[in-house]
């Protein structure tokens, strides 16, 4: 978390948690890293459902998986 705000200062608000329990606001992007892979594939298509239903028109979802 600390780099992320480091590379992105004020310009982000960087949000920590619980990627199958957390409500996400509205926002112009996503980012999800390296956590997919250990999800049940049911899990996994609710956390991306979220994400894609956060995103304002034309945001942007990253999704990064290193398994």
């Amino acid at each position: 978390m600390n780099v992320a705000r480091e590379a992105l200062g004020a310009d982000a608000e960087i949000v920590q948690a619980d990627a199958c329990e957390v409500t996400l606001e509205s926002c112009q992007a996503v980012l999800i890293c390296d956590v997919l892979h250990m999800m049940p594939s049911a899990a996994q298509q609710r956390v991306l459902a979220a994400a894609v239903a956060a995103l304002t028109p034309g945001g942007t979802l990253i999704v990064r998986e290193a398994d």
